[in-house]
């Protein structure tokens, strides 16, 4: 083997070494902090700390969808948002994954007549 093809080969061989490395790593990341589904937009950059996150995203529900507002308005904006709806029980439900938690949404609500009478939140979720 001359020592051109040598070099070539050893350095194809670096090539598929380092474009292992590149994929595993993309891979990695990922799987920790994966891109989607985005967290609704009421429950965004909230605090770290699940009880201060859970008092600030309540804040937000109760002041986006006040008493007296349309549920019909509220259920379109919460689907739109990503939550899974269900209209019987009056809750809206969204969760993502990213290691090491399962992150956690929910609102429910109270209604007569098409008009929220009372609107509620949680947030948290389960770690390792």
């Amino acid at each position: 083997m001359t020592e051109i093809s040598k070099k070539s080969r050893n350095f194809s061989m670096w090539q598929i070494i380092l474009a292992s490395i590149s994929i595993l790593t993309i891979f990695v990341y990922f799987m920790f902090y994966p891109p989607l589904p985005r967290p609704p937009e009421i429950g965004r950059h909230l605090p770290s700390n699940f009880s201060e996150g859970e008092n600030v995203f309540q804040e937000r529900v109760k002041n986006h969808f006040p008493a007296q507002s349309n549920e019909e308005d509220m259920v379109y904006e919460l689907k739109n948002q990503g939550f899974t709806v269900n209209i019987d029980t009056k809750e809206a439900y969204f969760s993502k994954s990213s290691f090491p938690c399962k992150l956690q949404w929910r609102i429910h609500w109270l209604a007569e007549s098409g008009l929220i009478t009372s609107v509620g939140a949680s947030y948290g979720g389960i770690c390792l």
